[in-house]
């Protein structure tokens, strides 16, 4: 049974790698060949989902347990809700859809079952690092507003009797959280929806979680900011910024020039080293490993029983989101160093969804990518509420390549 376990646990290995390979084409794809490709992936991956479901039926409750996470009478209900509601969704029940959601959104989509929803959350905290590293604020409201204290202000010193004490003006600013409705269509196969079983949920929850986690992370760092986009850690300006010297326009030049980590370390408020960490693309931080400084000793330390990889005892981070080999450019942003705390993550709402079949999901240019109707897929339009804000800009430093190559 150990061994049948093992080979589980690696088909749905393997079946998650498929599923983001299959999203990754369906990205990129632009010709008939590519949609080819894309249709046979699919077809491919409806055959490793028919015998996932056939060898998780043989295994005894203990095993399943190890594979798919120990459920109690509560969750499981949950998961059985979840797999009703899906499958009332695809027939159009609207009266069980109705009776199993929490309500419905300003956009008439579904929300779905509280637990569900919570597990999404869960899930994504294993694949992103917003979700698990920010400061969490429940919102009720489109928006809102925290005082902020400048610190700076305040002055102490020691003062004789009868002798005026030293002071200052205290200045208080606000931090604004202003929630925005982010949307994905994740394409699913029908068989997913139609042969559901709580057995085969939680890897409906992480196709979920994985595409929600990449946004939300891809935001925080990236973001363009705006009236209708999150401002990221790259994009804010107040945020300090290290950078190589001059000809050292790659991130490979990381190798010799390890130590302007030390000026990142230098660069932000002294008060936020404590809970600070790097973050890196993993095959960046493949630059580090071999790194020594001027006494011959390793910057980077593996990980180990209860202690995560670090850099002179700072954690790392692996992150796909942030700029890897083949994004090296000059004066490009690319590593981060803070503590991610100072960012502010909002959710107004529960996740909301719509079960699509006919539609034609179109890539950012306006080209077909993939037809959910000939294709035999369904979307599942996923839809959240949610704000993302950097508190203190000066809890964070970011490192770029040099401006030019002279």
């Amino acid at each position: 049974m150990e061994k049948e376990t093992q080979e589980v646990l690696e088909k749905i290995k393997l079946f998650e790698n498929k599923l983001d390979e299959i999203q990754e084409a369906i990205n990129a794809a632009k010709t008939e060949e590519d949609f080819s490709e894309i249709k046979s992936a699919q077809n491919e991956v409806k055959e490793m989902q028919k015998e996932l479901k056939e060898r998780l039926e043989k295994l005894d409750t203990v095993e399943k347990k190890r594979i798919l996470g120990s459920q109690d009478k509560s969750e499981r209900q949950v998961m059985e809700d979840t797999v009703n509601f899906f499958k009332a969704c695809k027939v159009g029940d609207v009266e069980t859809v109705k009776a199993l959601s929490e309500g419905t959104d300003e956009d008439g989509g579904y929300l779905v079952p509280v637990g569900f929803s919570n597990k999404v959350i869960e899930v994504e905290r294993q694949y992103g690092l917003i979700r698990r590293l920010a400061t969490q604020v429940p919102m009720t409201t489109p928006s809102l507003k925290f005082p902020k204290l400048d610190d700076s202000a305040l002055a102490f010193g020691y003062v004789g009797e009868g002798v005026k004490k030293p002071g200052k003006k205290v200045e208080f600013g606000q931090v604004e959280l202003k929630t925005l409705k982010v949307a994905g269509i994740i394409p699913v196969t029908e068989e997913l929806i139609a042969d559901s079983n709580v057995d085969l949920m939680p890897l409906l929850t992480r196709a979920i979680a994985r595409g929600m986690a990449k946004f939300e992370d891809t935001e925080a760092f990236s973001g363009a900011g705006g009236a209708n986009a999150f401002e990221g850690i790259f994009t804010n300006s107040s945020v300090p910024v290290v950078s190589f010297t001059t000809g050292k326009t790659a991130f490979s030049d990381l190798k010799t020039e390890y130590e302007k980590l030390s000026d990142m370390i230098d660069a932000i408020d002294p008060s936020f080293l404590s809970n600070a960490r790097f973050v890196a693309n993993p095959k960046v931080i493949g630059y580090l490993r071999t790194a020594k400084d001027g006494d011959g000793r390793l910057i980077w330390s593996p990980a180990t029983a209860g202690t995560p990889e670090s850099i002179w005892n700072y954690p790392l981070e692996r992150s796909l989101v942030l700029p890897g080999p083949t994004d090296t450019a000059a004066n490009k942003k690319f590593m981060v160093f803070g503590d991610f705390s100072n960012i502010y993550f909002g959710q107004r709402q529960g996740l909301a969804v719509k079960l699509l079949d006919q539609a034609t999901i179109t890539d950012s240019d306006g080209s077909t990518v993939i037809n959910l109707a000939e294709q035999d897929m369904i979307g599942i339009r996923a839809v959240e509420r949610i704000a993302i804000k950097i508190a203190e800009p000066t809890a964070f430093a970011t490192l770029k390549t040099a401006a030019s190559g002279s």
